[in-house]
């Protein structure tokens, strides 16, 4: 309820500048009412690719393993790339809480047209775990934040998953880099129960999937059906997939 409120009361300050000021889009500066494009410069941005994926689940106790050997589906909103590359990055590292809202309107126009549909193929929804220690700096979960309108909607289980251990920074590790960083940092959560369903996963960037393939792993050996992932953007090398 606290997080609810504050929430709204950041979205109300918002508006109430945006009437002294205008919104304007990033790139072009016109005059714009949501997000932080406007309908023009956002085709530019614009990625909103579903992937489906044939899972060898047999792979999730081998090293290496790629994402599209875990995972069933994957769906990106957005390229990765300049202002949105730049957007995430500040939010993520210098804790720019300012910057989700623009970004979370960006998702919203994103997402299938047919959402409630869409989402009811998932038994259970849940997200990426921030670390704690990341979590009370910033005082706020990025992907839940980004995606808040799925997780208003849904019986959305913010604990599904949790971290195991920390990692390291991943993005700049190579890949298998990052599938070593990665291998057993989550779990899931004690009580919870998965048998034969199957799960979405949000988060806020695709650069190789390991960090997606790494929770649905977990997922899949606590006995899972399937996991598939949504995310915000995606990086550069999965536009053509």
């Amino acid at each position: 309820m606290f997080k609810a409120l504050t929430r709204e009361l950041r979205e109300a300050s918002g508006l109430f500048k945006e009437i002294l000021y205008p919104r304007k889009c990033v790139i072009c500066k016109s005059n714009i009412e949501e997000g932080i494009f406007c309908s023009k410069c956002r085709k530019s941005y614009l990625l909103q690719k579903r992937i489906s994926f044939t899972p060898e689940t047999h792979l999730i106790e081998n090293l290496p393993y790629a994402a599209k050997d875990i995972l069933k589906g994957a769906i990106f909103l957005y390229r990765y790339d300049g202002i949105i590359k730049d957007m995430l990055h500040q939010i993520k590292f210098e804790d720019r809480q300012d910057l989700l809202a623009g970004l979370r309107e960006e998702a919203d126009f994103a997402l299938p047209k047919n959402l409630d549909l869409w989402l009811s193929q998932f038994d259970i929804i849940s997200s990426i775990p921030t670390s704690k220690e990341r979590l009370a700096r910033r005082g706020f979960d990025v992907p839940q934040e980004i995606f808040a309108q799925i997780f208003a909607r849904t019986s959305f289980d913010a604990s599904l998953i949790v971290r195991a251990r920390n990692t390291v920074t991943l993005f700049e590790l190579a890949p298998d880099a990052r599938r070593a960083e990665l291998q057993g940092c989550f779990a899931l959560n004690t009580g919870k129960k998965v048998g034969g369903k199957h799960i979405l996963i949000c988060d806020d960037i695709y650069t190789s999937g390991s960090t997606l393939a790494e929770a649905a792993i977990c997922l899949l050996r606590a006995g899972a059906s399937s996991v598939s992932t949504l995310t915000f953007a995606a990086a550069r090398e999965n536009w053509d997939l």
